[in-house]
């Protein structure tokens, strides 16, 4: 079985002002996002951690990414446009999240639903994760999927929270002696899951 854990990228791990221990909570750096290769336009400074608010956060108790409004508005703009044009958009049928379309014309990879790959890109362009169809939408019903991150307006919180759907069969090293955090993309790239690599590991 391929050893995952050499092929990850990693990103260092950013100190939260607003907490009291080092790494209570787990925050890095995203400098932009790209959907089917091509920049969303954010506002950066929301993308900037200051006085404990704004920046990114990994958190496996949150059961989907939840982004701040205004970037969440950026992004569901840019997957729309990114989508293939036989593709049609329908009301969402559940109001947690705030883009659906129809399942009829998306057809299912080894990765998930076919559908624009979502890069986050960490402290340099060549250091990305990418969110492949299987982690950035989730089917609600036999006719809709919809895009599995959800847009707030959080006040005294990261901009970008990454939730549990996210990480599901992505494997995270979280090296706390180097200060920096290792991510895969999708296991079922490499035609295996978390389960398996834990009995190897």
């Amino acid at each position: 079985m391929i050893d995952i854990s050499k092929n990850l990228v990693y990103t260092p791990l950013v100190k939260n002002t607003f907490t009291t221990s080092k790494f209570s909570e787990y925050h890095v750096k995203v400098s932009s996002i790209r959907i089917a290769g091509k920049n969303v336009p954010l506002n950066k400074t929301m993308l900037k951690t200051k006085q404990g608010v704004g920046g990114t956060r990994i958190s496996t108790t949150t059961p989907f990414t939840i982004l701040h409004t205004t970037i969440y508005d950026a992004v569901k703009t840019a997957f729309i446009n990114a989508l293939s044009k036989n593709v049609t958009v329908v009301e969402p049928p559940t109001k947690q999240f705030g883009l659906c379309f129809s399942s009829k014309n998306v057809r299912n990879t080894n990765v998930g639903p076919d559908v624009p790959v979502i890069d986050i890109v960490f402290h340099k362009k060549s250091a990305f994760w990418r969110i492949y169809g299987s982690n950035s939408v989730v089917q609600v019903n036999k006719d809709a999927i919809c895009l599995a991150f959800e847009g707030q307006d959080q006040t005294r919180a990261p901009s970008i929270d990454i939730g549990g759907y996210q990480l599901e069969e992505n494997l995270l090293i979280f090296d706390l002696v180097e200060e920096k955090i290792g991510f895969s993309s999708s296991l079922k790239l490499q035609q295996t899951s978390c389960s398996e690599y834990e009995k190897t590991s």
